[in-house]
């Protein structure tokens, strides 16, 4: 039903719930946020890493410039998975991106994917997403060299390097959910005093230390400066 463990003094209990008939069983902590997924370093399975997180010569504009996301090589139309859980934010081009998808996190963040050739044909806007699960193809669209990924993350309006990354990436519960993880909660807790043990922490530190769940996003949206080629 739960596990439990022991740190520095703190003590962590994470509940073992189901969120829906279609998902698999998850670990929870009391708030209902999700510690069983963190984000995908390597959204295409079969891609190779191409320029990363860094200064680098524009391939297309020969200009330096940082390098918001990192690239993987793959062979078009080579299927590309969400990074985590999420809602489909846009489905969409620019001339820099080219066609893209970009996914909101229940952590609060952002996921881009593009330079995308196409989406599968059932994917929608406000559509919610898993880990693992298709939701593009690779392409060469937009400024572009050859087909590959650019894979983007932004927190809080930042742009992170993906590939180092630790953020939670599973579901956080909400409404009726969180109301079932709630009555288990007390469930077992009601079970661990009858058997005397001391109950768990509420003000123990998250299990993603310097990320604040459920924290905001809001920063400039894609632009011609905002792009990657391998």
């Amino acid at each position: 039903m739960f596990i439990e463990f022991h740190a520095d003094g703190d003590t962590h209990r994470f509940y073992l719930h189901k969120n829906s008939g279609e998902e698999p069983s998850e670990f929870y902590d009391e708030g209902g946020h999700s510690i069983a997924k963190s984000l995908v370093h390597r959204p295409v399975p079969n891609g190779t890493l191409g320029d990363g997180f860094a200064w680098r010569i524009h391939p297309i504009l020969g200009v330096k410039k940082f390098h918001n996301g990192v690239d993987f090589r793959a062979p078009m139309g080579s299927p590309i998975q969400a990074a985590g859980d999420g809602v489909v934010e846009k489905i969409s081009w620019e001339t820099g991106y080219g066609k893209y998808v970009r996914i909101r996190h229940d952590g609060g963040y952002e996921t881009t994917y593009a330079h995308i050739s196409a989406t599968p044909s059932d994917l929608r806007i406000g559509q919610r997403v898993t880990q693992g699960q298709v939701i593009a193809y690779v392409g060469s669209t937009g400024y572009s060299t050859g087909p590959h990924l650019y894979y983007e993350l932004r927190v809080n309006g930042r742009y992170e390097n993906p590939l180092t990354a630790q953020l939670p990436a599973g579901t956080n519960l909400t409404g009726k959910s969180l109301d079932s993880l709630r009555s288990q909660v007390s469930h077992v807790e009601n079970i661990m005093s009858y058997l005397d043990v001391p109950p768990a922490r509420d003000d123990a530190p998250p299990p993603f230390p310097g990320f604040e769940q459920g924290s905001g996003f809001g920063g400039p949206g894609p632009g011609p400066n905002h792009f990657g080629a391998p």
